[in-house]
């Protein structure tokens, strides 16, 4: 019984050689920086509105926020599986910045990181955080699944699509959003389309 069982053993043994080149393998690999992969927490279903271009959470069926665009009352998002984004929380890898936050009033993402809040298109007060503390990568290549043209607008505090927005669309004075020149360039995560 025991010849039997230490049979089995050599059998699967992993021969010396090998196991030390794994080892080098994997050594080599940490060294230049190649780290295992891994899934950072996201949040899906926020969307772009199509009329004052903010990322707004489109996840609640009969909550949608408020929209500052002239005429509108709420957001509304492009149609679609390819308009879904996921927002990352609660990650601090790589080149990014947290205290992105969602409004609970107006249900957009909006940065939380200074004592002076913006301003919601719900009541034109300051933005009332809500969940979790929301992780955007900037200053890098945007990959597959990620979309770019993403800033903070310096009237409202809240996150806008560069390349889409027109003159109209900020909650501070209904005009075009506002970024400083040497702000970040953020990269947004986005939903693959089902096939």
């Amino acid at each position: 019984m025991c010849d039997r069982k230490h049979e089995l053993m050599e059998v699967h043994e992993v021969p010396r050689r090998a196991f030390l080149i794994s080892l080098g393998l994997v050594a080599g690999a940490l060294q230049a920086g190649i780290q295992p992969a891994f899934a950072a927490p996201y949040q899906d279903d926020w969307a772009r509105c199509i009329h004052c271009h903010l990322m707004f959470f489109n996840g609640y069926r009969n909550n949608k926020g408020r929209c500052a665009a002239p005429g509108r009352t709420v957001h509304e998002a492009e149609r679609g599986d390819f308009t879904k984004y996921q927002i990352t929380y609660d990650d601090s890898t790589g080149p990014g910045q947290g205290d992105w936050r969602y409004c609970r009033k107006c249900g957009v993402l909006f940065f939380n990181g200074y004592a002076e809040k913006g301003v919601c298109a719900a009541d034109r007060a300051g933005h009332e955080a809500a969940g979790w503390n929301f992780f955007l990568y900037h200053d890098r290549r945007r990959r597959q699944n990620e979309e770019d043209g993403w800033r903070y607008c310096s009237k409202c505090h809240a996150l806008f699509n560069a390349s889409t927005a027109r003159n109209v669309g900020c909650p501070a004075d209904g005009q075009a959003h506002q970024t400083p020149p040497t702000s970040y360039r953020f990269v947004v995560g986005r939903l693959l389309p089902t096939l």
